[in-house]
């Protein structure tokens, strides 16, 4: 790996600074809203994805922050701490990431096979998942800043973007844990899917429950599987090239600014922001079921529950709550509209009967 020179690559720099600031400001003003408008209802793993994504994209472009971005040979001690930080980068994305999908998969678990609670509460404890992202990226930080200090001739500006540390080894293992936590969540997202979809199991499968519960579901669902299928592309590039390359870094800058925008339209934001308005969740898909039956609920977590446990829980345990698709809604609205009006004509020939 060779001294890169920045000005060979001006508009790729550009482009990845400008992703990199607007996410480290956007998702910053995000963190707030989410804390401020959902406060201890909030879910801490998504907390922690954001915060990770502000201190990645903060530390990624340290050189652009203090006015070193064209630099071929920045300072040796900024040098150092950028190439560290960038060592934990891939790590710390994918990982809390992984957490995000972790919880969506153990709310599904939990939901369809009831008897594997015990062990699927283990996986999905909130200090594990918050615990995941750091196991990985926080080691490879020290063993950065460890091996750039007792060789200080392996730190330099091996990209055009930021400073590396010269070790194969460690950049190898990098690549590793980001890729190995990617290729993680596409495995948890096809599980989750089809648990979610196949109509067996115990509770008689999650098709069958989330004819009531598909608007929490799609906002908790779908927004960190957006999210998971970016970094599951960033993890097979990184996997397959090497801290020179110049698009792939290009490409996890813009994972941030997606990051930004996926979470932002979640419907508790929206409604945050426009108050006093009906605002539906821009993530949320139309519900394909039409007619689905509730047999048992169990514990169901929050991830998947839009209605309070006591309205679907209480002495009568199985519940039968059918969505009509648009046409039978249609014919119940045309039928309460004749029983109103036969009513109506009803008590008038009433009243004109009585004598006065």
């Amino acid at each position: 790996m060779s001294v890169a020179d920045p000005h060979e690559y001006l508009p790729l720099l550009t482009v990845w600074s400008t992703f990199n600031i607007f996410a480290a400001c956007a998702n910053s003003v995000l963190l707030a809203v989410t804390l401020i408008s959902q406060g201890w209802d909030t879910n801490r793993a998504l907390v922690n994805l954001e915060a990770i994504f502000i201190v990645t994209s903060a530390c990624g472009s340290l050189l652009v922050w203090t006015g070193h971005a064209l630099d071929q040979h920045p300072p040796y001690g900024l040098c150092l701490a950028n190439a560290s930080m960038v060592m934990a980068n891939v790590p710390l994305m994918a990982g809390s990431a992984l957490a995000i999908v972790l919880k969506v998969w153990g709310g599904v678990m939990i939901a369809c096979h009831p008897r594997w609670q015990p062990v699927v509460k283990w996986i999905i404890w909130t200090p594990v998942l918050l615990s995941l992202p750091y196991v990985s990226g926080i080691p490879l930080f020290i063993a950065g800043l460890v091996i750039g200090i007792r060789h200080p001739s392996t730190v330099y500006r091996g990209s055009p973007f930021y400073c590396v540390v010269d070790h194969p080894m460690l950049q190898n293992a990098t690549s590793g844990f980001g890729a190995g936590y990617t290729f993680l969540c596409l495995a948890l997202s096809v599980w989750t899917t089809i648990i979610s979809l196949r109509p067996g199991g115990e509770s008689g499968g999650l098709s069958n429950i989330l004819g009531c519960l598909i608007p929490s579901f799609a906002e908790h669902y779908f927004s960190p599987y957006s999210l998971a299928s970016l970094l599951r592309k960033v993890g097979i590039v990184s996997l397959m090239s090497t801290f020179s390359a110049v698009i792939p870094d290009v490409v996890l800058s813009s994972c941030c600014v997606a990051a930004f925008f996926i979470f932002s339209t979640s419907k508790p934001i929206l409604e945050f922001v426009f108050r006093g308005r009906r605002v539906k969740s821009l993530t949320q898909p139309v519900s394909p079921w039409r007619s689905r039956t509730v047999t048992t609920l169990g514990e169901l977590p929050r991830e998947v529950l839009i209605l309070p446990l006591s309205d679907l829980s209480g002495s009568d345990k199985s519940r039968s709550v059918t969505v009509a698709d648009e046409h039978s809604l249609w014919q119940v609205k045309a039928v309460e509209s004749s029983d109103r009006r036969e009513d109506g004509m009803g008590g008038h020939s009433k009243h004109a009967a009585d004598p006065a």
